[in-house]
């Protein structure tokens, strides 16, 4: 009995699922009831997802520019402490830059407490690299020897038909002898 314990949970812990646990599936009819429409409902999850991923973004854009603007603000008192002489500015100086750098390093781990809490979904998950459409062969790519595809099939048919008539033809002769 322990055994089998034991070797169930090696063989279980072979397996590491937990790269799916943030995947949000758009289509899951686990969560919705009998009683409303699918339709419905998998367009409130999407209009919801979408909602929420708009937050998301808007907040980070503003971190980001927040965060622009005090690495900015801490670089030039960082140029202005370099420049000073003054004991009671220095200190002021100082104390602004650490105040700035604690706030920084928030909002950083805002950011990636963000991308931690990411859910992939069908519109983040993959992209398009290229997108690309043949329509036609060039006359270049074209050698003599293809043919389009309807004129290649009924070449091929007649062909079929001529190698059968000749087996048919030639299996009535020895049958005759």
């Amino acid at each position: 009995s322990n055994f089998l314990q034991v070797l169930l949970a090696a063989e279980m812990s072979g397996f590491n699922y937990s790269k799916w646990d943030n995947i949000e599936i758009s289509d899951d009819e686990a969560d919705c009831h009998p009683n409303i429409d699918k339709s419905s409902w998998f367009r409130m999850k999407h209009r919801s997802r979408v909602e929420r991923e708009e937050k998301e973004d808007a907040e980070k854009k503003i971190i980001v520019k927040e965060q622009q603007a005090d690495r900015d603000r801490i670089e030039e008192l960082t140029q202005r402490l370099k420049d000073e002489v003054d004991e009671a500015d220095k200190e002021a100086i100082e104390e602004e830059i650490k105040d700035l750098q604690t706030t920084v390093s928030q909002r950083d781990a805002r950011l990636e407490e963000f991308e931690q809490n990411k859910k992939w979904n069908v519109d983040n998950m993959c992209h398009v690299v290229e997108e690309r459409t043949i329509v036609g062969k060039t006359k270049d790519n074209l050698t003599s020897s293809e043919l389009p595809p309807d004129l290649a099939r009924v070449q091929a048919a007649k062909e079929a038909s001529r190698v059968l008539s000749k087996e048919a033809g030639s299996a009535s002769i020895g049958s005759q002898t």
